[in-house]
């Protein structure tokens, strides 16, 4: 495998096809999935990420670098993109509150490159933007359809809604093909945060102290609407292949399924050897949104079907927790 510099970095290069796919924020969570699900479905594929692939061998390009370090015209030497998807910017509602402006330049900056590098040289490129159910806050009500109220909690869902508009603009100014997607929540094997991550680094200090309780914020009453990461991979091909002729179109990725936060983690302690009580502290967390359900007509219309129940993910996800931290 060849090696030039990039972004400092390196740059792995393979066979270039006429029209690829370029994944950014290729490495995280979603992005790996993603790359998978592409790869899979015979995709050619250039990803920039500030880690490494796992799997080296599916890329034809890879650049190790932030998304606002990259010279797209050199990276891409002459490639021509079918579809960029967008899976940059900040993961984490608690951390934006806390550092809002460093939220802010995880994705907005890059984003503004992004964009006119696509308008000036891959005009004919699909840009799929992932962003998030957070730019609805809490909803007027439940189900949430794609023309739902926007009003965001937290700096993380009002910098995904600015990147939204960002888009929207392009799309209407310079005729750049787009969709939108507004992820809900999303789990599975390799989350290193968020809730079920949470639950089990509390459960395993709840054994190692011997008290075999934890505690969770909020009431456990408040709901969400998961979807496995193989899932939103699943649902982001379907809308990569329904190119928009002109404009843009945005998507909800979910399974329209309601579930309490304490029915997930009951089910999540269910997987696991010993059993420990459970308990809500009543605090919520600055940011979280009350109860969220996703009305999923419109990704339905394309074929989208969950396969991934939320049971087999959560045991999946057990098992490999327990890969990771084989000590716990």
């Amino acid at each position: 495998m060849a090696r030039n510099a990039e972004c400092a970095k390196d740059v792995f290069l393979m066979t270039v096809s006429d029209r690829s796919s370029l994944i950014i924020g290729a490495s995280g969570f979603l992005g790996s999935y993603l790359s998978s699900e592409c790869h899979a479905n015979g995709q050619r594929l250039c990803g920039i990420s500030y880690t490494p692939p796992a799997h080296v061998d599916i890329w034809t390009k890879f650049a190790e670098c932030d998304l606002h370090d990259v010279d797209f015209a050199r990276f891409l030497d002459g490639d021509k993109l079918g579809t960029c998807y967008v899976l940059t910017g900040g993961s984490s509602v608690s951390d934006s509150m806390q550092e809002p402006a460093r939220d802010f330049q995880k994705l907005l900056p890059g984003l503004a490159r992004l964009l006119e590098y696509l308008v000036r040289e891959q005009k004919d490129c699909h840009l799929v933007l992932f962003s998030s159910a957070a730019v609805y806050g809490n909803p007027v009500q439940n189900p949430i359809s794609e023309t739902s109220p926007i009003a965001p909690l937290s700096p993380y869902g009002a910098h995904k809604w600015l990147a939204e508009e960002m888009v929207r603009r392009y799309s209407e100014i310079f005729g750049l093909r787009a969709s939108i997607l507004r992820v809900f929540s999303a789990y599975g094997a390799g989350l290193k945060r968020q809730l079920f991550w949470d639950i089990l680094r509390k459960y395993h200090d709840a054994l190692a102290n011997g008290t075999k309780r934890m505690v969770l914020n909020g009431t456990g009453e408040e709901t969400r609407d998961f979807i496995h990461g193989k899932d939103v991979a699943r649902a982001t091909f379907l809308v990569a292949q329904e190119l928009p002729r002109a404009g843009h179109e945005t998507y909800n990725i979910a399974n329209g399924v309601s579930v309490s936060i304490r029915d997930a983690a009951t089910e999540l302690i269910n997987q696991l050897s010993e059993k420990v009580e459970l308990s809500f502290s009543g605090v919520e967390r600055a940011g979280d949104p009350m109860r969220w359900m996703a009305n999923v007509e419109k990704l339905s219309a394309l074929g989208y079907q969950n396969s991934v129940t939320l049971e087999a993910g959560l045991a999946d996800y057990v098992r490999w927790n327990s890969e990771l931290n084989p000590m716990q």
